[in-house]
């Protein structure tokens, strides 16, 4: 049998063993009571005895103060047969001679060493439950971890998409800027262009204020136009002279160059006010082609002012707009274009395509 006391494997002289009730460990009553005073039988010890380690193992109630503690047992110490010291009552006699002897001495321990101890205990607890927290938490955190991985290379995607995207807008940014102030220039251009336009036709114009002309004569092959003048003007009773009042006639392309139309006649006086004569006397006549001497063609013959390309444009559309508001006139006198809504109404000149917005 062992003995948790000492080395010996003999009950001793008595046969007196104890049993923890609690690690199940033998120890000798000679061991556990030197004195013959606490020595008892066997048969007296308890069922739920606990050996000095158990019992120092055991939660127990402290006083406040420092008042050294006694276990219920003391601790087993062993010492050599050279360090025990014999008293008289033969109280270890019957313990076996060994190398090794044991003896439960009576020592005191303070309320400093018992918070030692514990201290040390719940360092151990603590640990192991630190480990099992972080094991824990760690276990946890492992998906969040990824997670937040993930996260972070998608953010980082996204960065890079939208440091591109910002390199992109930016640059885009430059290039409205740069098409800002290149559409201001255009925009300045085409203000300039227009004004040069409007000027150059006002020039143009001003050059034709002395010409007029003349729509619906039929063409004939080696014609002699000046004839064909001196005769208008002999049928509207104009007094014409070929040397002194003209400056040239001709006839010119049109515009429409499919139009199986007869050419128009253009005259250039040399005075002003003998082409506005001349052209007041002729729209009056309400001339046809057969007055002339074509037989054969009953086409009228119109009478105008020689208008730029510009101008001539100017008057269809005036003349378009002015139909769909109910403008009763449109007409063209020296060389400017009109409309009038009625014979009480005021006169609206037309003289650029913004004027357009006056018929109403």
């Amino acid at each position: 049998m062992k003995f948790a006391c000492c080395e010996s494997t003999a009950e001793g002289a008595t046969g007196g063993v104890r049993i923890c009730s609690k690690c199940k460990n033998n120890y000798h009553i000679a061991c556990l009571y030197p004195s013959d005073k606490k020595k008892r039988s066997p048969v007296e010890v308890k069922k739920n005895w606990l050996c000095p380690e158990c019992s120092l193992s055991q939660p127990r109630e402290l006083n406040n103060d420092n008042t050294p503690l006694r276990a219920s047992t003391d601790r087993v110490i062993r010492q050599s047969p050279e360090n025990v010291t014999l008293r008289r009552g033969g109280a270890i006699t019957n313990v076996p001679t060994s190398p090794t002897v044991c003896l439960l001495t009576k020592t005191p321990v303070s309320y400093d060493q018992v918070r030692e101890i514990i201290s040390t205990e719940f360092e151990k607890f603590w640990s192991k439950i630190k480990i099992t927290i972080v094991d824990a938490i760690a276990a946890e955190l492992a998906p969040i971890k990824k997670e937040i991985a993930d996260f972070q290379q998608s953010l980082t995607f996204l960065n890079g998409q939208y440091e591109t995207l910002y390199k992109k807008v930016d640059a885009i940014e430059s290039d409205y800027k740069s098409l800002k102030a290149i559409n201001t220039d255009v925009g300045d251009l085409k203000t300039n262009i227009n004004k040069l336009e409007l000027d150059n036709n006002r020039r143009e114009q001003w050059s034709r204020r002395s010409n007029l002309e003349i729509y619906g004569i039929p063409e004939r092959k080696s014609e002699n136009l000046l004839v064909l003048l001196k005769d208008i003007a002999q049928r509207i009773d104009f007094p014409l002279n070929i040397d002194c009042d003209l400056d040239f006639i001709t006839r010119v392309a049109p515009r429409e160059k499919n139009l199986k139309k007869p050419k128009p006649i253009v005259v250039r006086f040399l005075a002003r006010y003998k082409k506005d004569e001349f052209l007041s006397k002729a729209k009056k006549s309400k001339m046809i082609a057969s007055d002339l001497g074509f037989n054969n063609s009953n086409a009228q013959i119109f009478f105008n002012d020689h208008l730029t390309g510009a101008n001539k444009s100017l008057l269809q559309r005036a003349k378009i707009i002015a139909k769909e508001h109910n403008f009763k006139y449109t007409w063209v006198k020296n060389c400017a274009i009109m409309v009038r809504r009625s014979d009480t109404s005021p006169v609206v000149h037309i003289t650029n395509p913004i004027d357009l917005n006056k018929i109403k």
